[in-house]
Protein backbone atom coordinates (compact mmCIF):
# COMPACT_ATOMS: atom_id res chain seq x y z
CA UNK A 1 0.00 0.00 0.00
CA UNK A 2 1.48 3.05 -0.86
CA UNK A 3 1.31 5.80 1.70
CA UNK A 4 0.55 9.43 1.08
CA UNK A 5 2.35 12.39 2.11
CA UNK A 6 0.95 15.42 2.92
CA UNK A 7 2.23 18.35 0.61
CA UNK A 8 2.04 21.98 1.54
CA UNK A 9 1.72 23.41 -1.86
CA UNK A 10 2.14 27.25 -0.12
CA UNK A 11 5.91 26.34 -0.54
CA UNK A 12 6.58 25.36 -3.99
CA UNK A 13 7.82 27.29 -6.71
CA UNK A 14 5.82 27.55 -9.96
CA UNK A 15 7.62 25.04 -11.58
CA UNK A 16 6.67 22.58 -8.96
CA UNK A 17 2.66 23.77 -8.78
CA UNK A 18 2.21 23.61 -12.46
CA UNK A 19 3.14 20.05 -12.47
CA UNK A 20 -0.06 19.14 -9.76
CA UNK A 21 -3.07 19.09 -10.60
CA UNK A 22 -5.31 21.68 -9.31
CA UNK A 23 -2.21 23.94 -9.32
CA UNK A 24 -4.17 27.10 -10.75
CA UNK A 25 -6.43 26.62 -7.46
CA UNK A 26 -3.38 26.39 -5.41
CA UNK A 27 -1.35 29.05 -6.55
CA UNK A 28 -4.25 31.46 -6.19
CA UNK A 29 -4.26 30.29 -2.73
CA UNK A 30 -0.26 30.67 -2.19
CA UNK A 31 -0.19 33.90 -3.51
CA UNK A 32 -2.66 36.71 -1.91
CA UNK A 33 -2.14 40.49 -2.36
CA UNK A 34 0.27 41.35 0.23
CA UNK A 35 -0.29 45.06 0.88
CA UNK A 36 3.23 46.65 2.00
CA UNK A 37 3.11 48.94 4.82
CA UNK A 38 3.90 51.91 3.76
CA UNK A 39 7.79 52.75 5.77
CA UNK A 40 6.52 57.01 6.63
CA UNK A 41 4.83 55.99 9.66
CA UNK A 42 8.14 55.00 11.55
CA UNK A 43 9.65 57.93 9.94
CA UNK A 44 6.69 60.06 11.35
CA UNK A 45 7.44 58.96 14.84
CA UNK A 46 11.02 59.31 14.34
CA UNK A 47 10.74 63.11 13.83
CA UNK A 48 8.08 63.35 16.28
CA UNK A 49 10.57 61.79 18.77
CA UNK A 50 13.33 64.26 17.43
CA UNK A 51 10.43 67.13 17.60
CA UNK A 52 9.81 66.13 21.50
CA UNK A 53 13.16 65.98 22.12
CA UNK A 54 14.30 69.12 20.25
CA UNK A 55 11.55 70.87 22.85
CA UNK A 56 12.52 69.48 25.35
CA UNK A 57 16.01 70.61 25.16
CA UNK A 58 15.21 73.85 23.87
CA UNK A 59 12.80 74.26 27.54
CA UNK A 60 15.61 73.08 29.82
CA UNK A 61 18.23 76.13 28.51
CA UNK A 62 15.54 78.41 28.84
CA UNK A 63 14.69 76.89 32.31
CA UNK A 64 18.10 77.26 33.42
CA UNK A 65 19.17 80.49 31.75
CA UNK A 66 16.09 81.97 33.67
CA UNK A 67 17.42 80.56 36.97
CA UNK A 68 20.62 81.48 36.22
CA UNK A 69 19.44 85.37 35.75
CA UNK A 70 17.43 85.23 38.90
CA UNK A 71 20.50 83.80 40.88
CA UNK A 72 22.31 87.04 39.51
CA UNK A 73 19.99 88.89 40.34
CA UNK A 74 19.94 87.91 44.05
CA UNK A 75 23.58 88.37 43.87
CA UNK A 76 23.42 91.91 42.76
CA UNK A 77 20.94 92.49 45.24
CA UNK A 78 22.97 91.44 48.12
CA UNK A 79 26.11 92.92 46.58
CA UNK A 80 24.05 96.51 46.75
CA UNK A 81 22.63 95.68 50.11
CA UNK A 82 26.45 94.57 51.19
CA UNK A 83 27.86 98.39 50.41
CA UNK A 84 24.73 99.83 51.91
CA UNK A 85 25.45 97.91 55.45
CA UNK A 86 29.25 98.26 55.01
CA UNK A 87 28.71 102.42 54.42
CA UNK A 88 26.64 102.79 57.20
CA UNK A 89 28.62 100.51 59.45
CA UNK A 90 31.56 103.31 58.55
CA UNK A 91 29.33 105.67 59.55
CA UNK A 92 29.06 104.95 62.70
CA UNK A 93 33.24 103.70 63.41
CA UNK A 94 33.53 107.29 62.20
CA UNK A 95 30.71 108.46 64.96
CA UNK A 96 32.00 106.45 67.48
CA UNK A 97 35.91 107.82 67.18
CA UNK A 98 34.15 111.09 67.59
CA UNK A 99 32.22 110.94 70.48
CA UNK A 100 35.74 108.24 72.16
CA UNK A 101 37.93 111.12 71.42
CA UNK A 102 38.57 112.91 74.62
CA UNK A 103 39.13 116.27 73.62
CA UNK A 104 35.58 116.36 72.01
CA UNK A 105 34.10 114.74 75.11
CA UNK A 106 36.18 117.58 77.01
CA UNK A 107 34.69 120.32 75.26
CA UNK A 108 31.00 118.92 75.37
CA UNK A 109 31.26 118.36 78.76
CA UNK A 110 32.55 122.15 79.30
CA UNK A 111 30.54 123.95 76.83
CA UNK A 112 26.99 121.77 76.48
CA UNK A 113 26.69 120.16 80.40
CA UNK A 114 28.61 122.91 81.71
CA UNK A 115 31.04 120.61 83.57
CA UNK A 116 34.18 121.66 84.75
CA UNK A 117 37.56 119.92 86.19
CA UNK A 118 36.60 118.89 90.24
CA UNK A 119 38.32 121.04 92.94
CA UNK A 120 40.16 119.78 95.57
CA UNK A 121 37.79 119.73 98.41
CA UNK A 122 35.42 117.72 95.81
CA UNK A 123 37.78 114.69 95.66
CA UNK A 124 36.66 111.65 98.01
CA UNK A 125 39.10 108.68 98.83
CA UNK A 126 37.41 105.50 99.33
CA UNK A 127 39.68 102.65 101.13
CA UNK A 128 38.16 99.29 101.15
CA UNK A 129 38.57 97.42 104.18
CA UNK A 130 38.11 93.76 102.13
CA UNK A 131 40.24 92.99 99.32
CA UNK A 132 38.81 92.18 95.84
CA UNK A 133 37.41 89.17 94.81
CA UNK A 134 39.81 88.02 92.75
CA UNK A 135 42.96 88.74 95.37
CA UNK A 136 40.85 87.07 97.74
CA UNK A 137 39.88 83.81 95.58
CA UNK A 138 43.68 83.41 95.35
CA UNK A 139 44.90 83.50 98.68
CA UNK A 140 41.87 80.30 99.37
CA UNK A 141 43.26 76.95 98.93
CA UNK A 142 42.11 75.21 95.47
CA UNK A 143 39.93 72.45 96.67
CA UNK A 144 39.76 68.72 94.76
CA UNK A 145 37.16 70.11 92.18
CA UNK A 146 39.07 72.80 91.39
CA UNK A 147 42.13 71.11 91.26
CA UNK A 148 40.69 68.77 88.65
CA UNK A 149 39.05 71.77 87.06
CA UNK A 150 42.63 73.33 86.69
CA UNK A 151 44.56 69.93 85.61
CA UNK A 152 41.86 69.37 82.48
CA UNK A 153 42.03 72.81 81.53
CA UNK A 154 45.89 72.93 81.67
CA UNK A 155 45.76 70.10 79.65
CA UNK A 156 43.39 71.16 76.73
CA UNK A 157 45.38 75.05 76.66
CA UNK A 158 48.75 72.83 75.89
CA UNK A 159 46.54 70.35 73.25
CA UNK A 160 44.90 73.91 71.23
Amino acid sequence: MAKEYAYDYRYSTAAELSSYPYADQQQQQVLPKIKKKTAAKPKIRINQMLSVMLIAAIFIVVFRYTVINEMNYNNTKLANQLTAVTAETDMAKISLDKTTDLKYVESVAKNQLGMDFPQSYQVVNVTLSYPDKAVRAAEEAPGFFTTIRNFFSSVLEYLY
